[in-house]
Formats: C-alpha cells, structure tokens, sequence
C-alpha cells in the first residue's frame, strides 16, 4: 500500500523536526 509508505516517511520527516 502506497499510502502506509507515503505516511510512514512523513512520520519519519515529522519526527527528525521534533527531535531537532
């Protein structure tokens, strides 16, 4: 499923900002 892949990167994405 494309859409569990799009949201697991923009996951990723959100949480390397948090971590910043």
């Amino acid at each position: 499923m494309i859409v569990i892949l799009l949201f697991k990167s923009l996951l990723k994405k959100y949480t390397i900002v948090l971590f910043h």
